[in-house]
């Protein structure tokens, strides 16, 4: 999995690999920021990110059986969203 800057982090970083291994990590030039990122199953993966250990982000991410629908559900802050992206 690449992942890319994000609204989740303080300030945006280069693209990096990342593991699916479910253990918490550093964040790559976010002091005190960590995340963990599991494969929730075959078709979704979840992001949680955290700051001096407390949680600020929990992302899901889960893609259509036929491939044609993400659907991201984001909390931040207290808030939540829900997007749908379907291919064109």
């Amino acid at each position: 999995m690449l992942l890319e800057h994000g609204s989740v982090h303080e300030k945006p970083y280069p693209p990096r690999q990342a593991a699916f291994h479910g253990k918490e990590h550093p964040v790559p030039g976010q002091p005190g920021m960590t995340e963990i990122i599991q494969r929730v199953s075959s078709s979704t993966h979840k992001i949680t990110t955290k700051k001096d250990g407390k949680v600020t982000a929990e992302i899901t991410g889960t893609v259509s059986a036929d491939g044609k629908v993400q659907t991201i559900h984001r909390k931040l802050d207290g808030c939540e969203e829900t997007t749908v992206y379907d291919k064109q």
